[in-house]
């Protein structure tokens, strides 16, 4: 590992290969990450979880022009579903991704969208370091 320090409040740390899942964390932060492989997971809820509890919907809404209700908005409704499946719906439903079983809406498709989004940076999350929190 190499580093390099700009300044004093900023440290850049270079290091080959991958980072060990023990100092990742969650299969979710790893996917998110993009540590493991989207094309491979299962479950593409737990990493959208995690995304939706980073991101507000004025983000989605920057990045694919759909609305998402605020927190506001949820605590008025009680049906409402969580804020991820209700993104995952709303990509879906505007982009035409439907099941071919049961006509529904694609969550599937949509995830991996917004997930390799997010690991390309099309979909931006910046987090602030420890020091900020």
């Amino acid at each position: 590992m190499s580093a390099w320090i700009p300044s004093h409040r900023l440290v850049l740390c270079d290091c080959p290969g991958l980072v060990f899942p023990s100092v990742a964390g969650s299969k979710a932060q790893m996917i998110c990450d993009g540590i493991l492989p989207i094309d491979q997971m299962r479950d593409y809820m737990p990493p959208l979880r995690l995304l939706c509890g980073r991101l507000g919907p004025d983000d989605f809404f920057q990045t694919y022009g759909v609305r998402l209700r605020t927190p506001e908005q949820r605590l008025d409704d009680p049906d409402a579903p969580e804020q991820a499946r209700e993104l995952l719906i709303a990509l879906a439903l505007a982009r035409g991704f439907m099941t071919a079983t049961k006509g529904g809406p694609d969550e599937s498709r949509a995830a991996r969208i917004v997930l390799k989004d997010l690991v390309n940076a099309k979909l931006l999350h910046c987090p602030r370091g420890p020091a900020f929190a």
